[in-house]
């Protein structure tokens, strides 16, 4: 069922408006609300500022805080076509207007040998365009690595790590520790040699809330000391994922109502945690990029620069994304 927008004037029944939103932003969450309403007299009003495109819906891992273990699209493979058509159409987006491309959304990007190339391409074709990549780095191999290496416009890589501690991490994410381990020394091995050159490369943990979050930051800058280490939010995935504790939600906009989601299936997301499309609005596989971002309902999201405490979508989400 789709999650209503409606922005709301009061108090509303929504389950996913029941937590109580903190009015008292952090530092960082009130740098990134102002950042995001920065946006409005932008060309980021008509243009996205960053897409997210999902190529193959697969993933090794079978993390309990996302809900790829029980989706019921894993496998859908985007169409050949319809990448050429993204490639296309993304360059109907100006010059100097910056995109970024994802190739990651509920997926492990590299297990689809097409993303590397496609990635490669959208380079190529694109002097505007910029890379985001989120991979949980168990795939990673030193062929792999040296070719990422051939990217020059990567300005976000995150590794999804989540947990220092062997038990734990191979307990969450049921793939083996060890071996994503050695990925990461040699990727962090290769990025001190130059070998990849992105801005900073990140080794992320889906916070708790527990002591464990800070001895996983002190771990990894000890281990891996030119990687940031990151703690994020938990989210609920629009109640797509059974949780014993999220994050707080602040009381800020979200900077997702400035980029879009393609599913596998071309079918438009609403924002990066609708795993599952329903909330969205659009579909690929008939529409222009730039109308299903400019849908009436979305872009009129980014025109208010609407508090997410008033869209029942965004009610329970702490992501600053």
């Amino acid at each position: 069922m789709r999650l209503p927008l409606t922005v709301l004037d009061g108090a509303s029944d929504t389950p996913s408006l029941r937590l109580t939103h903190d009015p008292v932003l952090t530092p960082e969450q009130a740098e990134y609300d102002r950042s995001v309403r920065a946006l409005v007299d932008t060309p980021y009003m008509d243009y996205p500022k960053g897409i997210g495109l999902e190529t193959l819906v697969r993933c090794n891992a079978a993390c309990d805080f996302c809900p790829y273990p029980h989706l019921e699209r894993k496998g859908d493979r985007m169409e050949d076509r319809l990448i050429e058509k993204f490639l296309d159409e993304l360059g109907d987006i100006p010059d100097d207007v910056p995109v970024s491309v994802n190739p990651s959304r509920v997926n492990e990007p590299f297990l689809d040998k097409r993303v590397l190339p496609f990635l490669q391409e959208v380079e190529r074709r694109h002097s505007n365009a910029r890379i985001a990549i989120f991979s949980n780095g168990s795939t990673f191999t030193e062929k792999l690595i040296e070719q990422l290496g051939t990217l020059k416009q990567i300005i976000l890589f995150n590794v999804s790590f989540n947990d220092h501690r062997k038990d734990a991490y191979e307990e969450t994410m049921q793939i083996p520790y060890e071996r994503t381990v050695r990925n990461l020394d040699a990727l962090h091995e290769a990025f001190e040699a130059g070998v990849v050159t992105p801005p900073g490369i990140a080794v992320n943990r889906i916070g708790d809330g527990s002591e464990a979050d800070q001895a996983f930051l002190d771990w990894c800058r000890d281990r891996w000391p030119r990687f940031l280490a990151r703690v994020s939010p938990r989210v609920n995935w629009m109640g797509q994922v059974n949780l014993d504790w999220t994050s707080r939600p602040p009381k800020a906009t979200c900077g997702q109502f400035f980029k879009m989601q393609i599913l596998a299936s071309g079918k438009a997301a609403f924002c990066g945690v609708d795993s599952t499309g329903d909330a969205g609005f659009g579909d690929f596989n008939d529409m222009h990029i730039l109308e299903i971002y400019n849908h009436p309902e979305r872009r009129r999201l980014r025109e208010n620069v609407v508090s997410r405490d008033r869209v029942p979508a965004c009610g329970s989400c702490a992501l600053l994304a």
